[in-house]
């Protein structure tokens, strides 16, 4: 339902509403009025009706009872010919014996209750008393007119009155709410206008009453979210910065990197002639530094290493992509990459870093990827790519360069160590592992059997995976700690199940990284606990190569 346009301003409301409430009282007042008027009207009747009554029985009584008939009806002529009265007719014994303006043979009407302006003719009557008995009855009819007339007049003079007050009211409620209204106005193309986005906004009016009040309010509230305003788009323009560079370095984050690869894979896709490579640059021996000197002397070469980087990249896009790993995208073919990443080594390798008296000198593995050398890849395989690449490097002694070639067997072992990490992860969540007891019997047959408890992965397929497979992915990717936990509980609850097992010693193959983790003994002694088995009966054998990170805890 829509709203009538006059009704959409305060002031026209205002008016129109005490306009109403004012027409109400006054037309409450007019009737009142008139019938207070009229009351009087009838009151005033009610007292000439007995003046009447009096004067025509004093007038009539002396002829009637000397029955000077001649003079009865020159007095009742007389009484009927002014205005006041319209008929009178005398009967005696019941019967009309003269009248003036009225037909005897007609019937009287009957005599009136009240007096009342619906009425022409007031219908009465008066009794000649003699000697205590009714002599003769004098029935008479006044002409009531006179009431309607003045109760019209009076009506008019009051509907003139009152449409003279309302006109006065109602110019004055218009320029009442004209007055009120004035500033209210003014604060709402005020507000308007905030909520358009211009909040320089400061009213001059100065009033002592609530309107003042609200206004002084109003441009304290305008100043305070001009404030607030300014304060939120410099926290905005914080956020912004924040979650597209690293709070350290200064440079683009792994996010705004991998948005920038987006962007080229895009613009390669429209024109394939742009030559671009993608550099990961990860720092070498640098958990050295961290360990010894502590992690602000760690942050400061960060820092200062960004400076060097940026002075020979000018021409690409670095990031830090977290830790002690940089991504760098050039617009190079794979050979400029080349060069541009052994420039980047000779820099690192030839800036010493000083702290607490102690030199020490970084190298970094870089691995490159050609951009334009593969098609419908992601910014995030592209990155998997160049992190193979690097580790590539690393394994192949550090501070050198790799370039990702797809169809190398070593590339190719690499990428399925990147594949087996989602696997390890669902196998671990829908517990796809499987633990096989292998029996070591004696030659010596007085000697008890030893057992060794092996592990393999069953795929979504029900294929049986040797470890070789999967084991250095989960060394790799830090995952190896879950799983020799799944393997120590697991073997330690088939045993406390099945108690007729015949050996009496079993060994558990463990990674040296497990023995590394700091709770892992402690997981060990309650599982022990948990299961009750007897720690004589159980050994554990580190059989891989991988290094013990921490000998002395290990």
């Amino acid at each position: 339902m829509k709203t009538a346009p006059f009704f959409t301003k305060l002031k026209y409301k205002l008016i129109f509403f005490t306009f109403i409430v004012e027409l109400v009282m006054l037309t409450l007042l007019i009737f009142n009025s008139v019938n207070i008027i009229q009351k009087h009207l009838v009151s005033q009747a009610e007292k000439q009706l007995e003046e009447l009554k009096y004067s025509l029985h004093t007038s009539l009584a002396v002829p009637l009872i000397s029955r000077d008939y001649g003079s009865v009806k020159s007095v009742i002529d007389e009484f009927t010919a002014s205005n006041k009265i319209e008929y009178i007719v005398i009967y005696k014994d019941k019967k009309a014996m003269m009248a003036s303006h009225y037909d005897v043979s007609s019937p009287l009407p009957q005599l009136s209750q009240r007096f009342s302006t619906d009425e022409s003719v007031y219908h009465a009557m008066t009794q000649v008393i003699y000697q205590g008995q009714n002599y003769a009855d004098i029935f008479f009819g006044i002409n009531t007119s006179f009431l309607k007339y003045a109760s019209n007049e009076l009506f008019l003079e009051s509907i003139l009155i009152a449409a003279t007050e309302i006109i006065l009211s109602l110019a004055l409620l218009i320029a009442i709410g004209v007055w009120l209204t004035k500033n209210l106005e003014t604060l709402t193309h005020a507000v308007k206008d905030i909520s358009s986005g211009n909040f320089d906004i400061n009213l001059k009016i100065k009033t002592e009453d609530e309107i003042g009040v609200l206004i002084q309010s109003f441009n304290q509230m305008s100043r305070q979210i001009k404030k607030q305003l300014f304060t939120i788009q410099q926290s905005n323009q914080q956020l912004s910065y924040n979650a597209h560079h690293d709070l350290l370095t200064g440079l683009w984050n792994r996010y705004a990197f991998e948005n920038k690869l987006n962007e080229i894979l895009q613009d390669i896709q429209k024109a394939d002639s742009f030559q671009h490579a993608l550099l990961y640059v990860d720092l070498d021996q640098f958990k050295l530094i961290n360990d010894t000197c502590g992690h602000n002397a760690g942050d400061s070469v960060l820092q200062k290493l960004t400076k060097e980087l940026l002075q020979i990249t000018k021409n690409g896009s670095l990031a830090r992509l977290g830790g002690d790993a940089f991504g760098l995208i050039v617009p190079y073919d794979i050979h400029d990459a080349y060069q541009k990443a052994l420039k980047i080594l000779e820099t690192i390798g030839q800036k010493n870093f000083i702290f607490n008296n102690k030199t020490f000198k970084l190298g970094a593995s870089i691995g490159i990827v050609g951009i334009n050398q593969f098609e419908n890849l992601s910014a995030n395989n592209l990155l998997m790519m160049a992190d193979t690449a690097c580790y590539v490097a690393k394994e192949k002694g550090r501070n050198r360069v790799e370039i990702y070639l797809s169809d190398d067997k070593y590339f190719k072992e690499q990428k399925e160590q990147f594949d087996s990490v989602s696997m390890i992860h669902d196998a671990l969540q829908d517990n796809r592992f499987i633990l096989y007891v292998q029996t070591i019997k004696s030659l010596n047959p007085s000697l008890p059997d030893h057992c060794e408890i092996l592990l393999r992965l069953k795929d979504t397929d029900g294929k049986i995976i040797a470890p070789s497979t999967f084991i250095p992915a989960a060394e790799r990717f830090n995952l190896i700690t879950k799983i020799d936990k799944w393997v120590v509980e697991n073997t330690f609850q088939y045993l406390s199940e099945n108690q007729e097992l015949t050996c009496k010693h079993i060994s558990i193959n463990l990674s040296g990284l497990t023995l590394s983790e700091a709770d892992f003994i402690d997981f060990v002694f309650s599982m022990f606990h948990h299961y009750k088995i007897n720690p004589q009966y159980i050994g554990f054998e580190i059989t891989e190569t991988s290094a013990v990170a921490d000998i002395v805890h290990a």
